[in-house]
């Protein structure tokens, strides 16, 4: 399943102004969809808002409690600048912290 989107934010996974390899990265799309990862991105870094993606679901999480969907993980790509990134729409995996 595939959506496409434009970025709406670019930051660290704790809300800063860029992502870097400390805080990590968080993106968030105009859809809704806000993905994170506790590394720095590089390609999510060189991203711009506004950029037009297409984020597609990448992997399930498996053995999950029912009401338990973190984890998801989508590959999404930059249509401007052509690069791809696989993060989580959740810091932790069901059963996760």
């Amino acid at each position: 399943m595939c959506y496409s989107a434009r970025i709406k934010r670019i930051g660290s996974r704790f809300g800063g102004d860029k992502p870097d390899h400390d805080s990590g990265t968080a993106v968030e799309f105009n859809i809704g969809l806000s993905l994170v990862d506790y590394s720095y991105v590089p390609a999510v870094a060189r991203s711009r808002v506004g950029d037009r993606v297409r984020v597609c679901v990448h992997d399930l999480p498996e053995d999950c409690p029912a009401n338990d969907l973190r984890g998801i993980g989508y590959r999404t790509r930059n249509l401007r600048t052509g690069e791809s990134w696989i993060m989580s729409d959740s810091q932790h995996g069901c059963r996760g912290a």
